[in-house]
């Protein structure tokens, strides 16, 4: 603490471009840290998509999520640093106030920096809702691939207590009479589910 006090101190006694380019110094630093967080990111982007397949679990939508919510505070934080470049920039333009070249070349620095960073960032934002995109899509598909599944079955399942039916009625029926007359009531049953499974992928692709 008390060597910040003692900077402070000294600094008071500096004149403006000294002071401007010790402030400017500490931003460069803190700017690289946001292009340091973007590259994260992207690191984090890149093995969800790596990983992207037919049964991609809902921790990768998840994790997409977070990475979606971090970009969009990134994306604030380093367009009001932008911002603020810009006004600190526009000093000598609006004042009688002038940089020497030394705070020029820093603060274009800084202003490069930050440009590189809101890049990153937008195509980070860019590739995470195409990535959101293609999870939609994908469970949208495995969705449908369980209904159909499920509509399959239902119907499959649906001929035994049909034909058990039938034959449980009071009437007369063909091969009723006999031993063997259950077992010609399950070949029948087969027949009628294999006959089904045959129309249902001829005419509906399943």
């Amino acid at each position: 603490m008390r060597f910040v006090n003692d900077t402070i101190a000294d600094l008071r006694t500096k004149s403006f471009d000294k002071r401007m380019a010790f402030v400017l110094d500490l931003l460069l630093p803190i700017i690289r840290k946001y292009i340091g967080r973007v590259t994260k990111l992207e690191y984090r982007a890149d093995q969800i998509q790596s990983n992207l397949t037919a049964k991609s679990r809902m921790k990768h939508l998840n994790e997409l999520t977070l990475i979606n919510q971090d970009a969009i505070y990134l994306r604030s934080a380093i367009q009001e640093n932008s911002d603020c470049f810009s006004d600190i920039k526009s000093i000598s333009k609006d004042t009688n106030v002038s940089f020497d070249k030394t705070c020029n070349r820093k603060l274009h620095n800084i202003q490069l920096e930050t440009n590189q960073a809101s890049r990153m960032i937008g195509l980070i934002s860019e590739s995470v809702d195409q990535l959101s995109s293609t999870y939609d899509r994908l469970i949208n598909n495995n969705l449908n691939d369980i209904m159909r599944f499920l509509t399959i079955w239902s119907l499959l399942l649906a001929v035994p207590p049909i034909v058990s039916g039938f034959y449980g009625m009071n009437m007369h029926l063909p091969l009723v009479t006999g031993s063997l007359s259950w077992v010609a009531s399950l070949v029948l049953t087969g027949i009628l589910m294999l006959a089904l499974l045959i129309y249902l992928h001829n005419h509906h692709s399943v």
